[in-house]
């Protein structure tokens, strides 16, 4: 896939916990640890064609304490786009994780939880002079008649 459609169409979602101190993979939504840490799994995704990382702590996730910023550092150096999610709880939390490497970040519990918006998130982030995406149009509806459902 990333031969004929460009690396960025391969992201890898990698979720880890802290064992011992030490950030290890797990699968089957957290379940199951596995005996890899994170930059040896990273380094296997990038080997063999992924072009975005998705790093996922769940150990931080829905927190609000704050993205681990360890983990963050011990995979910005492999060369794709780097995703932070697990744990951010202000938009300070966004810059923080940005500037230990990440090259974007993920927030939910943050937008569902709190008064914080993505627009306040860019405007915090454009501040702090972090490059950010234009504000996109808002999606508009078309009309439900235009549509026409199977059998119709």
């Amino acid at each position: 896939i990333a031969e004929r459609e460009g690396p960025n169409a391969v992201v890898v979602s990698v979720d880890f916990r802290r064992v011992g101190g030490f950030p290890k993979v797990v699968v089957r939504s957290g379940t199951l640890l596995t005996s890899m840490g994170i930059e040896e799994w990273c380094a296997l995704a990038v080997k063999r064609g992924a072009g975005e990382i998705l790093l996922q702590s769940i150990d931080r996730d829905g927190t609000l304490g704050g993205y681990d910023l360890d983990a963050i550092r011990a995979v910005s150096h492999f060369g794709v786009r780097l995703v932070a999610s697990g744990g951010c709880g202000t938009y300070e939390h966004m810059a923080q994780a940005i500037d230990a490497g990440a090259d974007a970040v993920a927030a939910g519990t943050m937008f569902q939880f709190t008064d914080q918006t993505p627009q306040g998130a860019r405007a915090y982030l454009a501040g702090y002079g972090i490059d950010v995406r234009p504000p996109q149009r808002p999606f508009e509806m078309s009309d439900p008649a235009d549509y026409t459902m199977a059998g119709d």
